[in-house]
């Protein structure tokens, strides 16, 4: 096996490679190699974006893409073909020592991926890596029939209150530390949507929480199905414990009815019990275990 980095030129490869992963993965949109290199032609010059290829006698078999960021490495993707997914090609794939060298000061390397390849996690260990946190993925299947008539609660959409840095703070301080993962960039992205899905929740005009919500049409179509994505769900502290959490996700699961929506999915972390039992309650059910893995070591 060989390891082989991409460039401009032959980045097609890596294309074919991901469209494949595509059919297999919902989280992998497919794309052409004109949109990829408009979307990210400058981060591969500037060597921010970084592809590998792994071949086996001259067919490309599999690929990492890595993303360089604030002194850390993510790997955003990483697949190899069904017939090669042995511990020799996912260990060849996460060998880092011959691509980052010793004038980049990195502090780690991350990877999200689903626990259901035991290969690529022994090579993850072989590696250095540590589970850090683990998120469920669950799904609710929907039907035509709204849960919740009676909601009482105000609502504004993010697009209407405008202003970002409340916002991002208000989203702050509904959510424990460790778990929020936005940036104020993201945010202001998020409030330029002019859609129903991404809300903030009031009681007596008191703000109590918010969620965020979507709808990939790009992704569902790839799918061939019908789904609402519930991102982020985050309630006040002094409002808690008070079945507001409920009411939202109730009133965002008839919205994505109203939209024909036919399933309802969601993440929650392994640790989190009260919200895992919260979805069990409102329909939901386990789908896959997700793991944050995480190497501080190089």
């Amino acid at each position: 096996m060989d390891k082989e980095q991409l460039n401009e030129s032959n980045i097609g490869r890596f294309i074919t490679l991901n469209n494949q992963l595509s059919y297999i993965d919902p989280y992998v949109l497919k794309k052409t190699k004109e949109i990829f290199l408009e979307e990210n032609q400058y981060k591969l010059k500037k060597g921010n974006l970084l592809i590998f290829v792994l071949t086996h006698k001259k067919e490309d078999i599999g690929f990492i893409k890595f993303q360089c960021k604030n002194k850390n490495i993510f790997i955003d993707k990483l697949f190899v073909k069904k017939n090669y997914r042995d511990f020799e090609a996912y260990e060849m794939l996460l060998n880092i020592n011959d691509i980052f060298t010793e004038n980049r000061n990195f502090k780690s390397i991350k990877y999200i991926g689903v626990n259901d390849k035991p290969r690529l996690i022994d090579a993850l260990k072989f590696h250095g890596f540590f589970m850090e946190k683990e998120h469920i993925q669950m799904e609710k299947i929907l039907s035509d029939k709204h849960e919740n008539k009676n909601f009482d609660l105000f609502k504004k959409s993010f697009h209407e209150v405008k202003d970002k840095k409340w916002i991002y703070n208000f989203m702050k301080e509904c959510m424990i530390p460790v778990k929020f993962n936005y940036s104020y960039e993201e945010i202001i992205q998020i409030t330029k949507d002019s859609d129903d899905l991404k809300l903030i929740f009031y009681k007596e005009n008191k703000p109590l929480g918010f969620i965020i919500a979507h709808i990939n049409e790009q992704r569902n179509k790839q799918q061939n199905k019908k789904v609402i994505y519930i991102e982020e769900v985050g309630i006040f502290k002094r409002f808690r414990n008070k079945g507001y959490g409920k009411q939202i996700i109730k009133f965002i699961i008839n919205k994505g009815e109203d939209k024909g929506m036919e399933l309802a999915r969601l993440h929650v972390y392994r640790d989190n019990e009260v919200a895992y039992k919260i979805y069990k309650k409102l329909g939901f059910s386990k789908v896959k275990s997700i793991g944050h893995w995480i190497n501080r070591s190089f």
